[in-house]
């Protein structure tokens, strides 16, 4: 292993927060909550599961912060103080494994089935949602005070539950997302409008949640560089709402490009890629961030196959760890592999077939999952 290559496995510093390694198991959903958001124990072994396979820092997948923000069947709530309990068991498991456990918190705004939202759904302005039939109907004044509480309340209940940090999910067509977008923003008060009204509510967000918990504490926020939708918002205002988390209190920013509601090739969960010319779709936007903020921690997002093409944005000084998503569903303990001398690149071939998969049960890889004849969801690590 060169020295390139064996400083992606060396602790690193991102922000506030201490990690092992460069390896982040980026936020994937993969259902299995109940219908109060509460986990499973095979669900957090699942996540455990990641940490164990060498990941430094496990993002879990997003945990919405009231009932209107759910936007996924099986998904999990920092909602309530109940839910507290089972940011204890996660935390304890991710430690366990000597990783760092964040916590990401998300609102999904018209995201979301039909099913979870009985008839209605909120947004920015009022219109139609791109991703169901349902009316939107448009958030005041007062809803958006309270979703700035709630987000502040989940964060506080994550730490105390022991969670490293939080992250703050305003990419993929999230509600700070939605805010973000010309499209979908159509507001006439100080929340929309001008490309700095539109960043208003993101930046409220970013400032809450960081007096919520205190100047230390990391807080990291994953955001999309590009809405990729005629009509979204491009790259320079993606890069000015990154300033702005920045400016905002934000420790480090996950980067990634595109939303859920844009066409398949422009989506985050890209298909197609393959290890070498091209991985790493979104190296562009955070080399252009780095200029302009050449110490800003940056955990760079989608597409990543090999060590050679990490470690060589690693040693230009493109960013400064790489979150793996799909990868770590077709082999969970990918990192082992690699820091074993095993440089392969990563087996997933980008088909998206793992996004396919039942709600009624935990998503994996069937791929490898048919192809190895083993089902590393069903174990509990308990």
């Amino acid at each position: 292993m060169n020295l390139p290559i064996h400083s992606l496995f060396r602790p690193a510093v991102l922000g506030t927060l201490e990690v092992p390694n460069r390896f982040v198991a980026s936020a994937v959903h993969l259902g299995g909550a109940s219908a109060e958001g509460a986990l499973s124990p095979l669900l957090a072994a699942r996540w455990e599961g990641l940490a164990a396979g060498g990941a430094g820092t496990v993002i879990p997948g997003a945990a919405f912060v009231e009932p209107r923000g759910r936007f996924l069947p099986g998904q999990w709530s920092l909602g309530e103080d109940a839910r507290e309990g089972d940011v204890q068991d996660l935390s304890r498991r991710i430690h366990r494994q000597g990783a760092r456990l964040v916590v990401q918190l998300a609102h999904g705004g018209f995201l979301g089935h039909p099913e979870l939202r009985d008839g209605r759904t909120w947004g920015p302005s009022e219109g139609t949602a791109p991703t169901s039939p349902l009316p939107v109907q448009a958030l005041e004044e007062r809803d958006l005070e309270d979703i700035l509480d709630t987000f502040a309340a989940s964060a506080l209940r994550a730490l105390r539950g022991g969670a490293d940090g939080v992250q703050i999910h305003a990419a993929h067509g999230t509600l700070p997302m939605q805010f973000l977008s010309p499209q979908h923003n159509r507001r006439t008060d100080r929340f929309g409008g001008s490309p700095e009204n539109r960043r208003f509510f993101l930046q409220s967000l970013v400032r809450r949640v960081r007096e919520a918990l205190g100047p230390t504490l990391p807080l990291w926020v994953k955001l999309s560089f590009r809405e990729e939708v005629p009509g979204g918002y491009d790259e320079p205002e993606g890069i000015a709402a990154a300033l702005c988390c920045l400016d905002a209190g934000a420790d480090a920013l996950e980067l990634s490009s595109g939303s859920h509601y844009s066409l398949p090739p422009l989506r985050p969960t890209r298909v197609g890629i393959a290890a070498g010319s091209s991985e790493a779709p979104f190296a562009p936007f955070a080399r252009e961030l780095r200029r302009l903020r050449p110490h800003a921690p940056l955990i760079l997002t989608g597409g990543l196959r090999s060590l050679e093409v990490m470690a060589s944005l690693l040693q230009e000084g493109v960013c400064d760890a790489f979150g793996l998503g799909r990868p770590l569903l077709a082999e969970p303990d990918l990192a082992n592999r690699w820091r074993e001398d095993d440089a392969r690149p990563a087996a997933c071939i980008s088909c998206n077939a793992c996004l396919k998969g039942s709600e009624e049960e935990l998503r994996d890889c069937p791929v490898m999952r048919d192809k190895t004849e083993i089902f590393w969801g069903t174990q509990d690590l308990d």
